[in-house]
Order: structure tokens, then C-alpha cells, then sequence
């Protein structure tokens, strides 16, 4: 199969770091070794604002900077009635003070959160926003003060805009295989991409050069051989990643992955990260990533084993699976394979909840995806996806 993405469509809300990151993916209010011990994600939109018949949610505000409320902010304040988010719907990097949510937010939903901070050095506790630990829902009693990750329209101008990843792009299917898979930048205008005639160069470097995409072999060595680095791509979740900020609009404007100045972008697309109309971002663009693919991946590791035979449970879209039938498992391996098509759809509510057994003890896991790390820049690595909805010892 093959797959048009212009450079405008990065994957949105799914990503968002807990402050401003900086050019090499430092978030402003963190430093290295800090760490995040707690921490609470919320929601509010039109229709949990408006309940205060069953079950209304309790009233907080959202400041930019829940601890100066005087500064005036692009974005405002937001007084409104804020849900809590469920934790299994969201990852947190404790370490490098990012978010990835697993089930996306709608484009209007403001998004909010509460943490505590252990600080590196000195040694300290930092508490960020305040969450009382008896709340009503009476209308006007304020029972949490948070930080602003998402205001309801999020805008250039405001403080969070960059707080929201715009360097990941969805290939339109999960688990690919690494077999048959080729995937290439091209310039060329939107709704005329050819792929025959459109240049994947530029000057004599390609494009998967100038973009940090192709720095090792298939050997891991440091050499370019014109192949997207498979560092850069979670074949499992089906996620392209580069390592900068603005991809197509490179931060610093003279940013080169080549060793050379002249290898920098030429031809910038400022509008995908400078504007939040669709509009503009379409008549600007420039660029497109074309990706081929032969197949997608059936067989997926859960990461542990032995399996407890008979303790594992997947559900689909909220359906429970039938072993052998729409699945089927090696225990001794912890290896599964789908069976049935539905599971291999980008859309689906996949979850695999089951027992193994390690050498001391018998452990339960819910998991949700693959754990593998992803290169974004030179200091700044990461692992997303191992996800665990819950971890608990049985007794044996």
C-alpha cells in the first residue's frame, strides 16, 4: 500500500510537554534530574461544564502559571467544571516532562493538570497547582487550582502553544512490517504529489538527510545509506518521529543534521507552526512524506514470560476475544498473534490483560502497546508505549 502525508499533518493531541521545551527538547520549569512523583490530568469542555445534574464535575481554574495568577496571559483563565482524566487513558515521562494520551482529546476540550515536582538539586518537593482531597461539586466552590497544558482554542500567540508536539506523524497503521517498508520526503504541492517526477533532494543531499531522518545504516553505524533510520519509527503504534521541534521550519532557522551549514532547509513552511488555520497551512505547503508498505505486523511481544496459561484476557473495541480463534498465544514466549482483521485497524481499543509468572512471584499486567526508544536529538531519547494499567503481585 501507499500513503500521502503533507508536511501539515502531524499527529495532533496526542503529544503535549508539561511546559515551553527548547530547541534541544528541555522543558522550561525542569532540570536534569528532576522527577515527577504525582500527578493528575484533567478535562473540561461544553458538555462537562454544563452538567450539574447527575454527577457534575467538581469547579477549578486553569492558569497558565498556577503560581503567579497576576501575570495576564494571551490564553486567559479558564473557571470551569474539570474532569478528571483516567490514567490508564495517558502515559507520563516522569523524567523528561512529557504526556501522550491513548485516546486522543477532542479539538475544543481544555486540558489541565496537577503534579509534584522532586527536585534534583537541593533535594525538594515542588507541588504545582493544589487538588483538595474532598471536593463537592457545588457551583463556584473552587476545589483545584491547575496548569494549562490546552486552552480550548489554542492560538500562536499563547504561552502553551508550543506545549503541544507537532514533530510526529501517524503513518495510518499500526503494526507495520519492517519488511517492504520504504518511506521518503518529497517536494511538491498538495492534491499534485508525483512521486515519479517530484525531487527528494535538495541541491544533491536528500531529503531524509536534511531532515535528521538517515544518519546510520541498517547496521547502526554511523553512515547514510538513504534508508529512514528505523530509530525514528515505532513500527508498532505506526509513528514517524523527527528530531526537531519544527520539522519543516527547523529550529535554530540554520539547523543541519549533515555536518553541513549549506545542508540546512532552504525552503521553510512557517504556517504549520505559526498558524492554526487549516488554510493557510495548506496553501503553504511544500512537502510530503510518501510511505509504502507491504503488509502490517500480526505478531506482537507482551514483553514477559512465561505467560500463566489460560490467564490471558484481549479485548476489542470492548468485545472479549476468543483464543484460537481471533488470536492465539505462545505462553512459554509471551508472544501473541491476531487473528482477526479488526485488531490491525489504527482505530481499534486493543488490550491484552494477563498473568505471568517471574522467578519469585506471579505478577498481573495490562498492557497496551510495545515499549521501544525513539531518538529525537542528540540528548534527548525516549520509550513510549509500555504501558501498564496495572502492576500487582498475586499471592502464591
Amino acid at each position: 500500500s501507499e500513503l500521502i502525508i503533507s508536511d501539515y499533518e502531524y499527529l495532533e493531541r496526542t503529544f503535549y510537554y508539561l511546559g515551553k521545551p527548547d530547541e534541544s527538547f528541555n522543558v522550561r520549569g525542569f532540570t536534569a534530574g528532576d522527577s515527577i512523583v504525582e500527578i493528575k490530568l484533567f478535562k473540561s469542555n461544553t458538555s462537562i461544564n454544563s452538567n450539574t445534574a447527575q454527577n457534575p464535575a467538581p469547579c477549578g481554574i486553569a492558569y497558565v502559571d498556577p503560581k503567579d495568577t497576576l501575570t495576564s496571559y494571551p490564553e486567559g483563565i479558564f473557571q470551569r467544571r474539570f474532569q478528571e482524566i483516567n490514567p490508564n487513558d495517558y502515559f507520563v515521562q516522569r523524567q523528561q516532562f512529557w504526556i501522550q494520551f491513548f485516546r486522543t482529546p477532542e479539538q475544543n476540550d481544555i486540558l489541565a493538570t496537577y503534579y509534584v515536582v522532586r527536585r534534583s538539586n537541593p533535594v525538594s518537593y515542588d507541588t504545582v497547582g493544589f487538588v483538595r482531597d474532598s471536593c463537592t461539586s457545588v457551583e463556584g466552590e473552587i476545589c483545584m487550582l491547575l496548569k494549562l497544558l490546552k486552552p480550548d482554542t489554542p492560538k500562536p500567540t499563547d504561552s502553551t502553544w508550543e506545549y503541544e508536539w507537532k514533530n510526529i506523524y501517524f503513518l495510518n497503521s499500526k503494526y507495520i512490517d519492517r519488511e517492504g517498508f520504504r518511506l521518503d520526503i518529497y517536494k511538491g504541492p498538495p492534491n499534485a504529489e508525483k512521486v515519479t517526477e517530484d525531487k527528494n533532494y535538495q541541491d544533491s543531499t536528500l531529503y531524509l538527510r536534511v531532515f535528521g531522518l538517515d544518519k546510520l545504516d541498517l547496521n547502526a553505524a554511523e553512515k547514510p545509506d538513504g534508508i529512514v533510520d528505523y530509530r525514528q519509527i515505532d513500527f508498532g503504534l505506526g509513528y514517524l518521529y523527527f528530531p526537531n521541534l519544527h520539522p519543516f521550519a527547523p529550529i535554530p532557522s540554520d539547523k543541519y543534521y549533515t555536518g553541513s551549514r549549506a545542508d540546512s532547509l532552504k525552503e521553510r513552511v512557517e504556517s504549520i507552526y505559526s498558524s492554526n488555520q487549516l488554510q493557510d497551512r495548506v496553501e503553504q505547503s511544500k512537502y510530503y512524506i510518501y510511505v509504502q508498505s507491504a503488509s502490517r505486523k500480526t505478531q506482537y511481544s507482551l514483553g514477559h514470560a512465561p505467560i500463566i496459561v489460560g490467564s490471558d484476557v484481549v479485548t476489542l473495541n470492548g468485545r472479549t476475544l476468543l483464543r484460537d480463534q481471533d488470536y492465539s498465544i505462545i505462553y512459554e514466549t509471551g508472544d501473541i498473534t491476531f487473528l482477526n482483521p479488526d485488531a490491525l485497524s489504527p482505530t481499534a481499543n486493543l488490550s491484552v490483560d494477563y498473568d505471568y509468572a517471574p522467578l519469585l512471584s506471579a505478577e498481573k499486567k495490562s498492557m497496551f502497546g510495545m515499549m521501544a526508544e525513539y531518538s529525537l536529538g542528540t540528548n534527548f531519547k525516549f520509550g513510549t508505549v509500555g504501558i501498564y494499567k496495572s502492576d500487582k503481585t498475586s499471592e502464591t
